[in-house]
């Protein structure tokens, strides 16, 4: 037996996995000969039970390195590692005689794994499940066992892919230490050459020569270590690639692939209903004169460069609107799911990606595209009205300078251009029936949760009815017991308040039409009295304007001071972006607008008929007002 030893420090490291509900399946093939195999396992295998992912296949043992450090390490031949040794777990089949020594039960995503083949064939072992983000955890100045993601049709040498490690780059190979070893087909670990093309799905022993946190030769960095998870309200996500090198530029090449289905296994993961349907935006290509960063569809793979020693982020935003009808199998919450892989330089990586389309519940309600239920579009919406266009309600006179020349003197209904716009804020609620109401004022808390007894165990609460957001048009019963604000100021916490001083109404009022929120159209009609506390003519400190005498014994009737105000407004919804920005990936799914109408009667003698544009945007998927 031929060994190698090597003096390390101790050091003891704790490893851990965090496993998503969500799929985004791939898959992997490993070709096992007979003896001993150093494999890289490049997915999550699902299910991930040992004993699941070597049914059927002649493996004698399965041995995982712990990232423990002894007093000193080995690098040797693997016929004769030790179960129960600190630094290896170890698998064996039900019919071994050794299964009691058995004390690893998963097979991790990311991970290395010593296997021992019986048998004279090889066996192609496949892996379906989730991509694993790479997990290797190097020891500092020492031999990690790893495996590196790198392109199968283009690997890069070993040299070129540590290049850019402190801790790996700085092996002199006139050491006579070799920076990696391979197992060769007799169990035994042999050096190779720097030069040698790293093999997918295969780990090595790779030494160190101080601290080390390398992933490859392009960082790439997520929001969440586990993908990109756009869930149901999310909407962008960030995606960062780091050049580690100082000189050379490096081309990162990002396409997105389709999942494979849902295993039959993980029966707790949702099915997949299609692929995401996803936009992205460089914002490296803002500058003075180009303020707006475009958003373009990822329909196929793009390239984006990073320069030495420079960081790119690329912004990702689910296009909701275009997520194709899901199989009814997908159930009433649809999960798409796609995956992305990156490549640079021979490294690649898979990157989970997945969002959630909720469905209405609401009876009858059916999907604009045709077929199955409505999205879910319940909630706060908030935007802003910007009015353009008054018609023209006086009479024409040769002797006044009309305000619009192309008022005819007949023609009283068209709303014609203003000198300036007028914009002010609109609030609409939809309720989780789909019902929409438009609101003066909105306000925000939050709702503690509450604790109930544990009946297995007396005296001991446990939690009942989670916290959760409110949404109130009364400011008393916003304020009342068991709620706190959602907004921080002077150091208290208060309630979040939004409201518009254009609609002078205490209560919501419904919205008419009969259409789905988003599309065709609704109206609501707003009456304010003349001597309503709330009327923009009442002033109750002004003469002129109280409503009352001169000797102040008698309310006035209308018309005298002040006016009877009717007004009629309709939100029309339309496929085109009020303001032209069709490539907002938002559009059509938590973003709407349109067209703003409105006839106001009272002020003026003759209807005024008002025209703008709107735009309105999901703030909260609270479905409930007080």
């Amino acid at each position: 037996m031929k060994s190698f030893l090597f003096a390390v420090p101790a050091a003891v490291a704790l490893i851990g996995t965090s496993v998503s509900a969500l799929g985004q399946w791939t898959s992997q093939q490993i070709t096992l000969n007979p003896g001993w195999n150093a494999v890289h396992f490049e997915v999550e295998p699902e299910p991930g039970d040992a004993d699941a992912v070597f049914a059927g296949i002649p493996v004698e043992s399965a041995w995982e390195w712990k990232r423990i450090r002894p007093p000193t390490q080995f690098v040797q031949d693997a016929n004769v590692l030790l179960p129960k040794s600190p630094e290896w777990s170890t698998w064996f089949p039900p019919t071994s005689p050794r299964r009691i020594l058995t004390d690893l039960f998963a097979v991790k995503g990311g991970k290395p794994l010593l296997i021992n083949l019986s048998g004279s064939a090889s066996v192609t072992l496949t892996v379906v499940g989730r991509p694993a983000r790479p997990q290797n955890e190097w020891l500092s100045s020492g031999y990690s066992l790893a495996g590196m993601p790198v392109d199968p049709t283009a690997p890069p040498t070993f040299q070129s892919f540590f290049a850019r490690s402190t801790g790996h780059a700085g092996v002199p190979p006139s050491s006579g230490r070799p920076l990696v070893f391979t197992l060769n087909a007799s169990g035994a670990w042999a050096s190779l050459v720097n030069t040698a093309p790293i093999q997918s799905g295969r780990a090595y022993w790779v030494q160190t020569v101080g601290p080390a946190d390398y992933e490859g030769p392009l960082r790439v960095g997520l929001d969440s270590s586990n993908g990109l998870h756009f869930g149901s309200n999310r909407e962008q996500a960030d995606l960062r690639f780091a050049n580690l090198s100082t000189t050379g530029d490096r081309t990162v090449t990002i396409e997105p692939l389709n999942s494979l289905p849902r295993p039959a296994t993980a029966v707790d993961s949702p099915v997949v209903a299609g692929p995401v349907a996803l936009s992205y935006r460089d914002l490296s290509v803002i500058t003075s004169t180009e303020r707006q960063a475009p958003w373009l569809p990822l329909n196929g793979p793009i390239s984006v460069v990073v320069a030495p020693g420079q960081e790119r982020l690329i912004q990702l935003a689910v296009r909701r609107k275009d997520l194709v009808n899901p199989p009814a199998a997908s159930g009433p919450d649809h999960t798409y799911q796609s995956l992305l892989e990156v490549k640079e330089g021979g490294m690649r990586q898979l990157i989970s990606v997945s969002a959630v389309q909720e469905s209405s519940s609401a009876a009858g309600a059916r999907s604009a595209r045709g077929g199955g239920a409505a999205p879910d579009r319940s909630g706060l919406w908030v935007g802003s009205v910007v009015v353009n266009a008054v018609s023209w309600a006086g009479d024409k006179s040769p002797t006044i300078v009309q305000a619009n020349p192309a008022f005819n003197g007949v023609d009283r209904t068209t709303p014609r251009p203003t000198p300036t716009e007028f914009q002010f804020k609109l609030i609409v609620h939809v309720d989780q029936n789909g019902a929409s109401r438009l609101l003066q004022r909105v306000i925000q808390v939050w709702q503690d949760g509450s604790y109930v007894p544990d009946p297995l165990n007396a005296g001991t609460l446990i939690p009942g009815t989670p916290g959760a957001y409110r949404l109130f048009t009364d400011e008393q019963a916003a304020g009342g017991a068991g709620f706190t604000g959602t907004a921080l100021r002077d150091g208290k916490f208060v309630a979040r308040r939004i409201s518009s001083v254009n609609f002078g109404i205490r209560q919501p009022v419904a919205f008419t039409g009969g259409s789905v929120f988003g599309t065709g159209s609704l109206t609501a009609s707003l009456a304010t009295g003349y001597n309503d506390p709330l009327s923009p003519y009442k002033h109750s400190f002004h003469p002129q304007h109280d409503n009352l005498n001169a000797l102040y014994s008698e309310t006035l009737p209308a018309g005298v001071e002040s006016y009877n105000v009717n007004r009629v407004l309709t939100l029309q919804f339309e496929d085109a972006h009020p303001y032209g920005r069709l490539d907002e990936p938002s559009w059509g799914s938590s973003i709407f607008g349109g067209t703003y109408l409105e006839i106001m009667t009272g002020p003026h003698r003759r209807p005024i008929y008002i025209r703008g544009k709107f735009l309105l945007s999901r703030v909260s998927s609270v479905n409930r007002l007080n």
